[in-house]
């Protein structure tokens, strides 16, 4: 596989245009950007300060991030390179492609002592402790992917997930903005894991246009439909849902539209064999007001066996393609592409390591989101200085190179980082410090901060249809007469008596 980034000329041109994106401080940003990337061993932010790429003092990476960048400004310039980085690649190949191809995905991000940070709830996620739940905020990530740069993304967006909005909703937006308003001949096809195969995920994807497909990971004990096909009734409400199709039972299964087997590589060398199964046309009932009969999807079963037949992965694998355009994507293509949806997770695991991506330390929630977007610069950077590498440092106990040929992965390239930006250069111009002011005086206090508190979601309200009426443990018992009540509860002269004295 040829690099796309092979030339030094190719990596400065590109250099300068992360230069030029910035709108102000360009000077500084680029330095904080090549300190990002090629320092290792880095735990905060502040740590950058001491790197030889950065010739400002530390206090110009909190004005920076907090002061001078914004947010806006931040998604602006992620885009802008995500275009030119497209642009190149697609300009080594004769053809254009006209398949373009997206994966989305939503990460937590803890921040359990940040106190005064507004808007922190409970998100998912892996932490040092291993708790899967904790205090912080989450962000939905939409990447690009393509052949030419193997392991890497390409990151297009990055936006926080605020308490009260859907994750689902968020990521079809991000997704939203990168297809073309108009008719297109192009194809897009967002990549994502089985929580994007709700119901509104499927009515977002055949609201965004002709131009959109979306492929993810069924539940293995969902129950679909094929549409009905026999006679109607003269009265009554036709009927849409025909035949069931749980995927958890084998006897509602007809004969599959297509079927493939082919044997596959790992990356270890590890020899398997792919069994695909794909039925077209199914359907889902619908809820809520959603509408699912006029929106039909592809299932594919996956099986995957090893030399001696025997089945690997003891999850069972089902896969759905929804769209307009669905029967553009092959049987075999639905499962590469799915299968190429982890580097995201890669990509998570490196910025969070080594891109200090949510290690920023500020008790601003704004502030904090501009760093997000900072780290997927700096993922970029490192892509495009890739081209530029020839070899890996080798360690005392490494037998030899980490990798021969093809594209250095994201960790061999921030080994070698420090090395190729001094080598090649940097666009931004050094610092030369001048007298400045005093700055604030010895003995001001300045007001703490309030601390905000974690905001727990509730859970979606029932509709009244609904909602079940309750009942009363007693009724309430209506008597016209005192004889009435001697006549009904049948009491005795002695509990009469009684009855007159307590009233």
């Amino acid at each position: 596989m040829s690099h796309p980034f092979i030339s030094e000329n190719i990596c400065r041109t590109i250099r300068h245009e992360f230069y030029n994106s910035f709108e102000s401080r360009k000077d500084v940003s680029m330095e904080l950007l090549d300190a990002l990337s090629a320092e290792n061993n880095v735990n905060s932010a502040i740590n950058l300060s001491l790197s030889h790429h950065f010739t400002r003092r530390h206090s110009s990476i909190s004005q920076l991030i907090s002061q001078i960048l914004t947010e806006e400004a931040l998604s602006s310039a992620l885009q802008k390179i995500y275009d030119l980085v497209m642009r190149h690649i697609h300009g080594q190949d004769q053809e254009p492609k006209k398949v373009k191809f997206f994966i989305l995905d939503e990460t937590g991000i803890f921040k359990p002592n940040a106190n005064s940070m507004d808007d922190r709830s409970y998100v998912h996620g892996a932490s040092k402790t291993n708790h899967a739940i904790g205090v912080g905020h989450s962000y939905s990530y939409l990447v690009g992917d393509d052949d030419a740069i193997g392991q890497w993304v390409i990151p297009i967006n990055s936006r926080r997930v605020k308490s009260n909005e859907n994750a689902i909703q968020v990521g079809f937006e991000q997704f939203k903005s990168q297809l073309p308003k108009g008719v297109s001949e192009n194809t897009h096809v967002l990549t994502a894991d089985s929580k994007y195969s709700s119901k509104d995920a499927i009515a977002n994807i055949y609201e965004l246009g002709d131009s959109a497909l979306l492929l993810t990971r069924l539940n293995s004990k969902r129950t679909l439909h094929f549409p009905y096909t026999g006679e109607q009734k003269q009265r009554g409400a036709k009927k849409k849902y025909g035949e069931e199709f749980k995927l958890h039972d084998s006897s509602t299964w007809v004969a599959p539209h297509e079927v493939l087997e082919f044997d596959m590589q790992s990356a270890r060398g590890k020899e398997y064999t792919v069994r695909l199964r794909r039925w077209n046309g199914l359907i889902v009932k619908g809820k809520n007001g959603i509408s699912m009969h006029d929106k039909p999807f592809d299932v594919v079963k996956v099986e995957v066996f090893d030399r001696n037949g025997n089945p690997v992965n003891y999850k069972k694998m089902w896969l759905m393609v929804a769209g307009a355009r669905k029967n553009l994507i092959e049987i075999k293509e639905v499962f590469m592409r799915y299968s190429r949806r982890f580097k995201i997770e890669h990509f998570f695991r490196f910025c969070k390591q080594h891109l200090l991506l949510g290690k920023y330390q500020t008790p601003d929630t704004a502030t904090q989101n501009k760093w997000c977007t900072f780290s997927c610069l700096a993922y970029l950077n490192l892509l495009c200085l890739s081209g530029t590498m020839e070899n890996d440092i080798l360690h005392p106990w490494r037998k030899g190179s980490a990798f021969s040929e093809g594209i250095p992965s994201p960790y061999a390239m921030k080994r070698m980082a420090s090395k190729i930006i001094d080598k090649i250069g940097t666009p931004a111009k050094p610092c030369y410090y001048k007298s400045h002011g005093r700055g604030r005086q010895s003995g001001v206090e300045m007001p703490k901060r309030s601390k905000k508190p974690v905001i727990v979601k509730e859970k979606t309200k029932k509709s009244k249809s609904e909602k079940k009426p309750k009942s009363s443990d007693c009724k309430k018992i209506i008597f016209n007469s005192n004889l009435e009540v001697i006549d009904k509860l049948k009491l005795n002269k002695e509990q009469i008596e009684l009855l007159k004295k307590i009233a």
